[in-house]
């Protein structure tokens, strides 16, 4: 955090805002060939291993960062100072260090669009 590099941060709660249904797996991911199938097949077989209380969604935390580095505007963000780490790893909040692009929302709709769509595309003999 003390380096010159221009660090974006989006903290676990935004990363958490990317549900997408097991109804929206079926009607978007599942019909777009093979991958599709695998895809919502392999998020549903982790769902029943890992919570078998009939979670129905799962987030698809990675997307964020696809997102923002496809339209750096997809969310909500301001600058703030960038922490230091205390030596448990946890952050100490000082002030005293330059800034850091901090994301505190996400448009999860415009991610999960593109990402149905670039599936839709691939699965498509015709998009090729």
């Amino acid at each position: 955090m003390r380096s010159r590099v221009e660090v974006w941060q989006i903290p676990r709660p935004v990363y958490r805002r990317m549900p997408v249904s097991y109804a929206g797996l079926a009607e978007k991911v599942f019909p777009c060939g093979k991958i599709g199938r695998y895809l919502a097949e392999q998020l549903v077989e982790h769902n029943l291993r890992t919570s078998p209380t009939a979670m129905e969604y799962r987030s698809l935390g990675d997307s964020p960062a696809v997102g923002v580095i496809i339209y750096p505007d997809c969310g909500g963000w301001d600058w703030r100072p960038a922490p230091e780490f205390e030596p448990t790893m946890h952050y100490r909040h000082t002030g005293r260090n330059r800034p850091i692009r901090v994301y505190q929302d996400i448009d999860a709709r415009f991610i999960l669009e593109d990402f149905f769509a670039k599936l839709r595309r691939f699965a498509s003999p015709t998009q090729r």
